[in-house]
């Protein structure tokens, strides 16, 4: 539940895990009636291993010996 009257998450609102309730008691205590759990698991923002993918991309940068300042790295992470 979100008390304000819009958010940036939009994806969380359309998907059912979030109401816009903003700051009128009436309509937050209507948001936590009609709260049902979810169903399902939805993964809108990655799966929480973004800095180990960064750490093994970095780290083959320098086991490699490429030059840190030429070498470029694909989104995949991918060296060439």
């Amino acid at each position: 539940m979100t008390l304000r009257d819009e958010t940036e998450w939009i994806e969380t609102v359309e998907s059912g895990w979030n109401v816009l309730a903003g700051w009128d008691s009436e309509r937050i205590i209507n948001a936590m009636r009609a709260a049902r759990p979810s169903l399902g698991y939805c993964d809108f923002y990655g799966d929480g291993r973004a800095a180990e993918r960064i750490v093994g991309s970095v780290a083959a940068v320098f086991a490699k010996g490429y030059d840190c300042a030429t070498t470029e790295i694909s989104k995949e992470g991918g060296l060439p």
